[in-house]
């Protein structure tokens, strides 16, 4: 059943997600469920905002994807359109928080990959 998202819980959402990124990017395997069961419990604890799990994820997916419209449009590129949830959230999401924070270990193995293409040119 779909839910209305207030702005309330979409702004818990996207703190959530932002301070549980270094978790969502440790777990094992490809499953983020009990990531999103969290943060939906959480939302329901803080907002009384009742949602399951998988309308976190979807609602932070369709997040991302508007702000990428957003981004597209604003950059003219013809695939790009003006979206009001893009320009809304546009500023808490051009750091690009959903992505894998960079590490030590993940520098040495770009650089490892740059070097191994320069050797089989």
């Amino acid at each position: 059943m779909p839910i209305e998202w207030t702005r309330a819980a979409t702004d818990h959402l996207i703190r959530q997600r932002r301070r549980g990124n270094e978790r969502y990017h440790d777990m094992d395997g490809r499953s983020r469920v009990s990531f999103w069961e969290t943060t939906a419990r959480r939302l329901y604890q803080d907002l009384r905002f009742r949602c399951s799990a998988r309308q976190c994820e979807q609602r932070f997916r369709n997040l991302i994807r508007n702000f990428n419209d957003f981004v597209e449009w604003r950059n003219g590129g013809s695939r790009g359109r003006w979206t009001r949830t893009g320009q809304r959230y546009y500023r808490s999401f051009r750091s690009r928080l959903w992505e894998q924070p960079e590490t030590r270990h993940s520098r040495r193995r770009q650089r490892n990959r740059r070097h191994l293409r320069r050797l089989r040119a």
